[in-house]
């Protein structure tokens, strides 16, 4: 099954995604504005945000799918 999902206007400031180990949720981070966007992916919807310092690049989930974690380019952790 294929389907759209809007990741922001400017693809281009997308900075890093990582989905979910059960597949259900995709973390989306963007340069303008620094946040990192929680998304559900079955209905599209934003399910949290997340505000940075910086932009965030190398997202990850746990094993689990419990915790998410994110860092910079200058070496900030989220």
């Amino acid at each position: 099954e294929e389907r759209k999902l809007h990741l922001g206007a400017n693809m281009a400031d997308i900075r890093g995604v990582a989905l979910s180990p059960d597949g259900r949720c995709l973390l989306v981070g963007t340069n303008g504005p620094y946040v990192v966007r929680l998304l559900e992916l079955a209905g599209g919807k934003e399910v949290g945000r997340f505000a940075c310092v910086t932009s965030p690049r190398g997202l990850s989930f746990s094993r689990d799918g419990r915790l998410a974690a994110g860092g910079s380019w200058r070496g900030m952790v989220y």
